[in-house]
């Protein structure tokens, strides 16, 4: 065999090397197709899988706007296009609006629904106020109710109660600023927490029997009306001299009832005795105190004025 020199070697000589290079660098070319083609499927399957799942999300989000029980705080003066307020299962548009507004207080409070205004009417204790605490719940029932407390003077109440939107227009379905009327001022509530169709409302009022009390009671959707679960309550604070305290001292004799009726007598308090506040009840319009005396307990009927004080360490204020 001839060996050539690399000047004499011709193309020919070189053919199967570039043939070489060329099929290999074509199959290469056509794996990587192969490998692109496969890489963009996934990915438009994943896309479609994403898409999918974003059009159900949204779909969910759009129309049941109803699913979930719980509370949402709205701020006055703004507008929520977010939450069903007249349970219909349909989002609404909804702004509580303070209005009429005089130095640093409002004289007027609207709800307005979709483009519907209304006025709310203020209770007799108060003309003007100055925040708005709003709050809607929506119950395990589907029930939606829009809590409105509106201060004044001393926490006194402008509108405090739950209210429902029915036949096109907002009711008020429990007034709460007149549960403890007779005895005490200062009466305002606040909805704290909902679960199932249980809401909590905590009462505070400057009670004639105790001064500054803090009583709670759950309000339960049933039949189609929002009312007190139970006759009792529970007090969550009551203040003497700035102290949270059950610890009172009778002012004078005491009568103790076995039951919260007033009827049957079972023993007295002496005057300075040493008695435990336990819990309230309100029936027939009355309000009734339980307490621990030593080992005894009993009720007594809860002042009704300013000057029946039952307590030498009662405190009030405002």
């Amino acid at each position: 065999m001839i060996k050539k020199s690399a000047g004499e070697r011709n193309h020919s000589d070189y053919l199967p090397i570039f043939r070489s290079k060329e099929l290999n660098a074509k199959g290469k070319e056509e794996n990587n197709k192969d490998k692109r083609g496969y890489v963009s499927m996934k990915a438009i399957k994943k896309t479609i899988i994403f898409l999918s799942l974003l059009i159900c999300f949204g779909f969910l989000r759009t129309n049941n706007v109803n699913a979930a029980t719980g509370m949402v705080k709205l701020k006055p003066d703004k507008t929520y296009k977010d939450y069903d307020v007249t349970g219909n299962g349909k989002k609404d548009k909804i702004r509580i609006q303070r209005e009429k507004k005089l130095d640093y207080c409002y004289m007027a409070l609207s709800i307005t629904v979709n483009g519907k205004k209304q006025q709310l009417s203020p209770s007799k204790y108060m003309n003007h106020y100055y925040g708005v605490d709003a709050r809607l719940f929506t119950l395990k029932n589907g029930k939606k109710y829009l809590f409105l407390y509106a201060d004044g003077e001393n926490g006194d109440s402008f509108v405090c109660g739950f209210y429902q939107y029915t036949s096109g227009q907002w009711k008020k379905v429990a007034d709460l600023a007149t549960v403890f009327k007779g005895y005490g001022s200062h009466l305002c509530a606040k909805a704290v927490s909902v679960k199932g169709n249980r809401i909590k409302v905590q009462f505070y009022v400057m009670s004639w029997a105790t001064g500054p009390s803090t009583i709670e009671f759950a309000y339960v959707s049933k039949g189609g009306k929002l009312k007190r679960e139970s006759s009792y309550g529970t007090y969550k604070s009551i203040y003497s001299y700035g102290k949270n305290t059950r610890t009172f001292y009778a002012a004078k004799k005491l009568p103790v009832f076995q039951n919260s009726n007033g009827t049957k007598q079972v023993f007295t308090v002496k005057k300075g005795g040493k008695v435990k506040i336990l819990k309230c009840r309100l029936t027939g319009g009355k309000m009734y105190i339980q307490i621990k005396y030593g080992n005894r307990k009993g009720w007594i009927k809860a002042s009704t004025n300013y000057n029946s004080r039952l307590f030498t360490n009662v405190t009030y204020a405002g």
